[in-house]
């Protein structure tokens, strides 16, 4: 029969329990040990009660919240757990396993042993191994420290250190180190290094070697707080091809203030305009145009909100930023009041605008506007009705002598928006189809606006996101003189193989044209005449024929001149395996804007159950010249990660030539310190 004994400290249990002359306790088979937070489980214990010492043999087992521990033998103390383990293996809470042939154990949190073995990896897919001649557990500090240490990958030697650190918890510490070349950089190498002061705050330190430029120094902060967080990020060196100091910032902070007033605060600017091109991994960095800064405070409640914002532009396709318009600052509200079914809004902004050359001044605008949503037959018919009116003026202009005394404008407009959604289940509830006409009228007295200033607008050409808009116009310095109908049918198409299923989109469409009985611009330069009453025909169509499968088109069509304005298409295929396949062609006609043609592509072979081989490109069927291509292998597993890229840039920044180069991106989890991404 199982015994069951109570010792100070200790609950035993075991099939079979005896007691020797001398006092020690002798349990065999099935052996349990609770003391103290944790279990001991063994085949044969002998507990010397007076001494408080345990030794155990058979299938040793304990486990706590700090370790699990196996062994084939071990002698230990009872109250202050120090003791030895033969035969041993360590595993701690996040997984980090250690072998040795005598494994000792100083405390409840620290161990240490000789000749042993360390990895992170799980049992089941182990890449990576770590042999030393000495190691030392302490999980009061975080810390794993070996001596005479062997570092082997898939069970071949890659390298040997004297000395060599783990951390088991955020810890400051060296990162795994950075490989590239490049014909605009060189050869490069960085260390990066992460510094944890506490527990809200830490850093990454990065000196980055390039044989092509120097020098450079790359800094990230990072902070967080129940108020909220702050990321800051900094990049610079002095350039030998250049011979100019260069710099890169960027900030990401979100604080809550007071009273539920929110702060931001987002950076991002360069010293000169081929930073990004020279130095960023970024595949787009060429293709960017515009780097935005703006600082705020912000308030929103149910009812309506307010924001006081400054915004500074870099545009990097010019030398400076004299021309560039800056908002220096800008305060916005908008406010909604419930009368019955209606809603009352009132909408303003106020805006000192400020640039170098060119004109400047405020602007303030108010938009008060109703709401007035009506359903019929039974919210079978879905209607909104607006009315309202913009009124703006001006003060303190600065700039052409013509545009300093401006008077104030006032335009009035309404609309009407109906939506009539009809849908049609079939009987075994798998298949759906849905249509929905949307008629919308917009009506807009606006004067003529023509050598009025202008801080901020642009016309948009027509497309399915603004045709149901009414003043197709950017900013608030135009607004559209309308007397247009629009008209637009949205279809789709569900299915699902059976009634408890997720329901999955075959198809989806919308085409759109809109009639306009004025046909008139109020700024010529800005917006074309129009020469007929009938808009381009706009339209959008999304196909799912099979699982794994999307095909998309779009574009704008003239009738007149049967020709698309606007044109695009994709294809993506993904496979259940990993395989992923996108395709991309857009163009945009000479007629109707600056004209473009482009096609993408981006290809992801599963060549083996972790290696996957990819390309993608961007190529300009106009210049008939490839902008970007990359192509390279990743290898991904559980506990290592392999990733070597080759890239070709056509602009490269500062050197005048296309950038050719590789990246070599290797990383093991649980090397370097904890917090490496």
């Amino acid at each position: 029969m199982p015994y069951m004994a109570e010792a100070k400290g200790i609950d035993l249990a075991a099939d079979t329990m005896t007691r020797d002359a001398h006092g020690v306790v002798i349990a065999k088979g099935n052996v349990e040990i609770k003391r103290q937070g944790e279990t001991l489980k063994a085949d044969e214990i002998h507990y010397d009660v007076e001494n408080k010492r345990i030794q155990a043999a058979g299938h040793i087992e304990i486990a706590s919240p700090r370790a699990h521990i196996q062994a084939d033998s071990a002698s230990f103390h009872t109250e202050d757990k120090t003791g030895e383990f033969k035969q041993a293996s360590l595993v701690l809470p996040q997984g980090e396993r250690l072998q040795a042939a005598s494994l000792r154990r100083l405390s409840e949190l620290k161990f240490n042993a000789d000749n042993i073995s360390f990895t992170t990896c799980p049992p089941d897919a182990e890449a990576w191994r770590l042999y030393a001649d000495h190691i030392d557990v302490d999980q009061g500090t975080g810390l794993v420290t070996a001596q005479g240490a062997r570092f082997e990958v898939a069970g071949v030697p890659v390298f040997y250190t004297p000395y060599w650190q783990h951390a088991l918890r955020r810890k400051s510490g060296f990162l795994l180190p950075d490989f590239a070349s490049s014909r605009s950089r060189g050869t490069e190498y960085a260390l990066p290094y992460f510094w944890a002061p506490s527990e809200d705050w830490d850093a990454t330190i990065t000196p980055r070697w390039m044989t092509a430029r120097g020098l450079m120094g790359e800094v990230e902060l990072r902070h967080v707080s129940t108020q909220g967080s702050e990321k800051v990020q900094w990049a610079g060196l002095r350039d030998t091809l250049t011979q100019g100091y260069r710099q890169h910032i960027q900030t990401n902070i979100e604080h809550t203030l007071p009273a539920g007033w929110q702060l931001h605060a987002n950076v991002n600017h360069v010293s000169d305009r081929n930073f990004l091109s020279d130095f960023s991994l970024s595949s787009t960095a060429n293709t960017t145009r515009y780097l935005s800064s703006d600082i705020g405070i912000g308030w929103q409640g149910e009812q309506g909100d307010i924001s006081l914002t400054s915004l500074y532009q870099q545009d990097l396709t010019k030398l400076n930023d004299d021309t560039t318009l800056q908002v220096l600052p800008r305060l916005e509200s908008s406010y909604a009041l419930p009368i019955g079914n209606a809603r009352l809004h009132l909408d303003q902004q106020t805006t000192r605008f400020d640039r170098k050359v060119g004109v400047d001044g405020w602007r303030i605008a108010a938009h008060p506007w109703i709401e007035l949503p009506l359903n019929m037959q039974g919210g079978a018919i879905n209607t909104t009705f607006q009315v309202g009116l913009h009124h703006i003026r001006y003060g303190q202009l600065n700039g052409t002598p013509a545009l300093v005394q401006q008077s104030p404008r006032t335009i009035y407009d309404a609309s009407l928006e109906t939506r009539i959604p009809f849908e049609r289940i079939s009987s075994d509830k798998r298949w759906r189809h849905s249509i929905s006409p949307i008629l919308r009228y917009d009506f807009a007295s606006a004067p003529s606006q023509l050598g009025s200033v202008n801080f901020d607008s642009g016309f948009s050409q027509l497309t399915l996101n603004n045709l149901l808009q009414g003043n197709r116009f950017t900013g608030l310095d135009r607004f559209e003189r309308m007397n247009r109908i629009s008209l637009m049918l949205e279809t789709g198409l569900q299915h699902k193989k059976a009634t408890t299923d997720t329901s999955r989109n075959l198809l989806t469409a919308r085409v759109g044209v809109a009639y306009d009985m004025l046909r008139q611009n109020v700024d010529s330069s800005l917006q074309t005449a129009q020469t007929r009453p009938f808009s381009n025909l706009v339209g959008e169509l999304l196909l799912s024929p099979i699982q794994g499968m999307t095909i998309d088109g779009s574009g704008q069509y003239d009738p007149v001149s049967k020709s698309w304005g606007t044109a695009q298409a994709g294809l993506q295929l993904q496979h259940a395996q990993g395989h992923r396949l996108n395709v991309r062609w857009q163009r945009v006609d000479a007629r109707y804007s600056t004209p473009t043609e482009l096609l993408s592509g981006g290809l992801d072979v599963k060549v083996a159950p972790r290696w996957t081989a990819f390309g993608h490109m961007i190529y300009d069927a106009r210049i008939k010249l490839t902008q970007q291509a990359s192509a390279g292998v990743h290898y991904q597993h559980s506990c290592w990660d392999f990733k070597l890229e080759g890239y070709r840039n056509l602009n490269s920044g500062s050197t005048g030539r296309s950038d050719v180069g590789y990246r070599f991106l290797l990383g093991f989890k649980g090397l370097g310190s904890v917090g490496d991404s």
